[in-house]
């Protein structure tokens, strides 16, 4: 009834009378529907919308916990390794083992057409050099992925702690 209403305005009249409507009642139906229609387009189109909302945020700190592939293989990294990487809300980095720092820099953050993916560009504060890397973010995992065309770089996966 309700696709009669919204899509096929000659059947609107027969739709009405077939419910038994009043021209009041039709009126505050019609009302909800325009409403719930905007709700859901509101909902599901956002332009813009900020990352952090989508896919977890990535500013925290992260830990090291695997690497796989390479000519290394797969590489277990244990809880409280010590390899910590971390972002702040302020779009900065840092890379440290054992509480030592050894690059720090700015980072942006861009959603790319596929779903959980994203490109990080990391710009070293000591050289001005921007690398940018494809990763797969959620609330827990931030996982560096390696370039397409190249076989023998391993994917870095890190846990939120």
């Amino acid at each position: 009834m309700i696709q009669g209403i919204l899509f096929q305005s000659s059947k609107l009249q027969a739709t009405f009378s077939t419910i038994s409507l009043s021209v009041g009642e039709t009126m505050e139906v019609m009302k909800n529907i325009a409403v719930l229609l905007l709700l859901v387009a509101g909902i599901c189109c956002r332009k813009g919308e900020n990352i952090s909302t989508r896919s977890g945020d990535i500013a925290g700190s992260w830990e090291l916990r695997r690497s796989e592939g390479g000519f290394a293989g797969t590489i277990f990294y244990s809880p409280g390794n010590g390899i910590i990487l971390r972002f702040d809300k302020n779009s900065l980095y840092s890379f440290s083992r054992n509480s030592s720092v050894y690059e720090t820099g700015s980072y942006q953050l861009k959603q790319t057409s596929s779903s959980g993916i994203f490109t990080l560009a990391l710009t070293n504060s000591s050289n001005s050099v921007t690398t940018s890397i494809s990763i797969q973010l959620d609330a827990s995992t931030l996982i560096f992925l390696p370039a397409s065309s190249c076989c023998d770089i391993a994917t870095y996966i890190y846990n939120r702690i």
